[in-house]
């Protein structure tokens, strides 16, 4: 007996002696997350760059934070993780780059709060990375037990709470501002320019751009098909709208990147009742206070304003181009039962087969005889 007793305190002395040993202080590579939702209506303090400074001011005040990486999304919301830094940063946990991620507050992190908590809790203690949210004395590495699990859970939902309440009163301010007819959106349709000086954000005429459109309408209304009309603009070398607004060309430059004009964009542009001075607005919505994903909504839903600014095409020309097409749409052995709704989405082809030259999606296309 004796014997085994001295053999357990020769072992209990083993590790008191192998406890004094200096262990290595772990290093982080840390990520500094900041966000913001809209910049114009942030409070003083709440900038990206005061984000940053704040988190900057933190780790090099301690010796574990070996480097950093900074993470921007400025104008995203918090109620989603869908955000393009978020997204390069969990690409950067995932190849190791990261080992850290820093927050001023959890609200910049995101708002959803079953989201963020699944993250905080789940996904980045199975990663292996250090979550620290500064204003909320926040720090997984440090005494996490339940009361703090349990704040932490209830700062979620208030700020998913918060968020939602911001959604709702933004959904009835834009509605009354629509219903006044003023425009919500960011650009304007391609043919205008938005009047910025005036508070009802109005249309004006961009000379350029509408007389393609003026074009467009010509072509159509001459009985010319969609397809045909985007080959007469392929081959004018035009900018497509898109490229358009981006670059300023009318016509495609050297150094531009070569765009095609879609048969979706056409006919899109002969659908558009702004052209003949109306604006419709609420095609699309989302409501984060009631959990609905945006979505395109009905027509009776759209809320239209007739002669909310200069027309580019009279509403003669504009209503015998849309009967014409609607013809040529019922005429066609494309139609059946859904007669006209049939579209992209009705083909078990779509997103399936890609071009063998640049790599991206053929589209579907109905081509009528004219």
């Amino acid at each position: 007996m004796a014997r085994t007793k001295n053999r357990f305190n020769a072992v209990s002395a083993e590790y008191t002696v192998a406890s004094d040993v200096i262990v290595p202080e772990k290093k982080y590579r840390v990520a500094l997350y900041a966000r913001l939702s809209v910049e114009k209506v942030s409070r003083p303090g709440n900038s990206i760059e005061s984000q940053l400074d704040i988190m900057k001011a933190f780790i090099s005040s301690h010796s574990e934070f070996q480097e950093y990486y900074e993470y921007m999304d400025n104008g995203y919301s918090g109620t989603t993780f869908e955000r393009p830094e978020f997204n390069r940063m969990m690409d950067d946990v995932r190849s190791g780059k990261i080992n850290c991620i820093c927050v001023k507050d959890l609200s910049r992190f995101g708002r959803d709060y079953l989201e963020t908590g699944n993250y905080i809790e789940t996904i980045f203690p199975f990663m292996g990375v250090r979550f620290i949210s500064l204003n909320d004395n926040f720090d997984t590495e440090q005494d996490y037990n339940e009361n703090k699990s349990l704040e932490i859970a209830l700062k979620n939902l208030v700020n998913d709470m918060y968020a939602k309440d911001i959604s709702r009163r933004l959904v009835v301010t834009r509605k009354n501002e629509m219903e006044r007819g003023k425009f919500t959106g960011s650009n304007a349709p391609y043919g205008y320019k938005v009047n910025e000086s005036d508070p009802m954000r109005s249309f004006v005429v961009d000379e350029p751009s509408a007389a393609v459109v003026r074009k467009i309408f010509s072509m159509a209304l001459e009985g010319k098909s969609i397809r045909k009309i985007s080959i007469y603009l392929q081959n004018k070398n035009l900018s497509i709208p898109a490229q358009y607004l981006k670059t300023g060309h009318l016509y495609q430059e050297d150094g531009d990147e070569k765009k095609v004009w879609h048969i979706g964009t056409l006919s899109n542009i002969l659908k558009n009742q702004a052209y003949i001075g109306n604006l419709i607005q609420g095609k699309r919505k989302t409501r984060l206070c009631d959990n609905e994903k945006r979505h395109f909504t009905d027509e009776e839903e759209w809320i239209i304003c007739e002669n909310a600014h200069e027309p580019i095409i009279s509403r003669d020309i504009f209503y015998k181009v849309r009967a014409l097409y609607e013809k040529k749409i019922n005429e066609s052995s494309f139609s059946s039962e859904r007669g006209k709704n049939i579209s992209i989405r009705d083909n078990k082809y779509a997103g399936l087969i890609y071009c063998g030259n640049c790599g991206k999606k053929l589209e579907y296309l109905p081509e009528w005889n004219t």
